[in-house]
C-alpha cells in the first residue's frame, strides 16, 4: 500500500475556467495540478470545476489523473477529504462560502490557498483608489487568517503576506513555480510551419542584435524607463564603436500605450521599428522565437510575484537582467541586477553585459540552477509532503 493512500486532496480549478486562461495565474493552477498527482501515488485527488464554464483546456489530462468534481454541489459525493486547497484566492467577487463551499464542512478539511503577491497592499495609491475595491480586498486579506496554511510562490511573496496579513511564519511556506515547458515546445516546433507566425515574423524586420522585453503595460512592470535606459546604451555603444542593438518589447499595448512609448523613444533618439519595436499581442509561436534569439532579456519591473519571464529566457538558453527587488532577487543572477528607480542603472547593468561576455555565461549557469530549483515536481512535493504529515497526524 502506498504510502500516500490514505491522504485526499481537492483543488479549486474554477479559475482555470476564465476567458483569460492563458495568464498567469490559471496556467500556474493548471502545471501545478497536473504534477502532484506524481508526488502523492495513491492518494486520492479531486478536481473542482464549474459545470457551467468552459471546460479547462486541460481537462483531458486532468481527467485521468484524478475526478473530476462538477461543481461544490458534488464535494459531498467524496469518499473522504482531508485538504482542499483553492488555487486563487483573491477574487474579488467571491466570498467566503464561493470560495470555499459549504459542502466542505461535512469533511472538515485542513483550508489552504496559493497566494501570487499582495500587490494591492504594496501599491494602494495605484489600485486601492475605489472605496469598494478596498473594501473587497481587505474583506479577503482577513479570511487569510481563518486558512490553515498558505502557499507562496517566491520568498519575496512569503514574507510581503506574512507581514501584510500579520500572519505567522510558520503558516506561510514558499513553494516557487515553474514555467510551462509544454507550452513552449509546442510553439518551438510550431514556428516556421505556419504562415501566419512568418507572416507576423516579417512585419517586424528586426535587423540587429536584440534586447528582448517581455511584459505588461501596468505600471510596475516600468516600460518607461527601460526606454530611456535604452536610448542611454545607445548612446554609450556608439561611443565605444560598437554594433548597434535594437529593443524588442513584446507586449499587448492599447493604442494609445503603444504611441505613448514610441514618442518616448523619438524624444530620446530612438527610431521606431528600427532602434525601437513594439510588437503588441503575437502568438507563442513567434515570442519563443523571439526569445531564442535574444542577445539579452531585460525585466525593470518595481515588484513581480514570481517572474516567470526570466526563468523563460533561462529556458531558452538567453541571458537575463533584472531589477533587484520583489521575486526577481531571487531569481536573477546577483551580477545582472540593477536599481528600477534608476535609467542610469539600468543602462550600466545592460552595457556590462556587452562588455563582460564572462557574464551571459555567468547568467546562464545561474538561471539552470534556478529552472532545477524552480520546478513543478518541486512545487508539488512540497505540497505532498504537507499534506501527509497532516493525514499521518489525525
Amino acid at each position: 500500500m502506498s504510502q500516500f493512500s490514505h491522504c485526499s486532496i481537492l483543488l479549486d480549478l474554477r479559475i482555470t475556467q476564465i476567458a483569460q486562461r492563458e495568464r498567469g495565474i490559471p496556467r500556474y493552477a493548471a502545471a501545478l495540478a497536473l504534477a502532484l498527482p506524481e508526488q502523492l501515488p495513491g492518494a486520492d485527488i479531486s478536481y473542482l470545476i464549474d459545470p457551467d464554464a468552459p471546460l479547462p483546456d486541460a481537462i483531458e489530462a486532468l481527467s485521468q489523473a484524478g475526478r473530476i468534481i462538477e461543481g461544490p454541489a458534488q464535494i459531498s459525493s467524496l469518499p473522504h477529504l482531508s485538504h482542499y486547497l483553492q488555487t486563487c484566492f483573491f477574487e474579488l467577487h467571491k466570498n467566503a462560502d464561493e470560495l470555499f463551499p459549504k459542502e466542505l464542512a461535512q469533511f472538515k478539511p485542513r483550508l489552504s490557498t496559493i497566494v501570487y503577491d499582495v500587490i494591492p497592499w504594496l501599491y494602494p495609491e495605484h489600485y486601492l483608489t475605489d472605496p469598494y475595491i478596498a473594501q473587497r480586498y481587505e474583506y479577503q486579506l482577513g479570511l487569510l487568517n481563518c486558512l490553515d496554511h498558505l502557499f507562496a510562490i517566491s520568498e519575496s511573496a512569503r514574507d510581503d503576506v506574512i507581514r501584510v496579513a500579520q500572519l505567522e511564519p510558520r503558516r506561510v511556506q514558499n513553494i516557487y513555480g515553474s514555467i510551462d515547458e509544454a507550452r513552449w515546445a509546442r510553439a518551438e516546433a510550431d514556428f516556421g510551419t505556419s504562415g501566419r507566425v512568418n507572416e507576423e515574423g516579417r512585419r517586424f524586420g528586426i535587423k540587429r542584435p536584440y534586447w528582448l522585453y517581455v511584459g505588461g503595460a501596468d505600471f510596475r512592470k516600468n516600460n518607461s524607463s527601460l526606454v530611456r535606459a535604452f536610448a542611454q546604451l545607445k548612446a554609450k555603444l556608439a561611443a565605444q564603436g560598437a554594433e548597434p542593438v535594437s529593443l524588442v518589447v513584446a507586449c499587448s499595448l492599447s493604442e494609445s500605450q503603444r504611441d505613448e512609448l514610441l514618442v518616448l523613444g523619438k524624444l530620446h533618439g530612438l527610431e521606431a521599428g528600427l532602434d525601437l519595436i513594439i510588437t503588441g499581442f503575437i502568438s507563442d509561436s513567434l515570442l519563443a522565437h523571439l526569445y531564442r534569439h535574444a542577445f539579452a532579456t531585460v525585466f525593470p519591473s518595481h515588484y513581480e510575484g514570481l517572474g516567470l519571464p526570466v526563468l523563460e529566457s533561462y529556458y531558452f538558453d538567453v541571458p537575463a537582467l533584472a531589477s533587484n527587488n520583489s521575486s526577481l532577487r531571487e531569481i536573477t543572477h546577483p551580477a545582472c541586477q540593477f536599481d528600477s528607480t534608476s535609467d542610469t542603472d539600468i543602462a550600466e547593468a545592460m552595457l556590462r553585459l556587452h562588455n563582460q561576455p564572462e557574464l551571459r555565461a555567468e547568467s546562464l549557469q545561474f538561471g539552470q540552477s534556478m529552472l532545477e530549483q524552480c520546478s513543478w515536481s518541486q512545487a508539488a512535493a512540497k505540497i505532498a509532503h504537507y499534506v501527509a504529515e497532516f493525514t499521518k497526524s489525525k
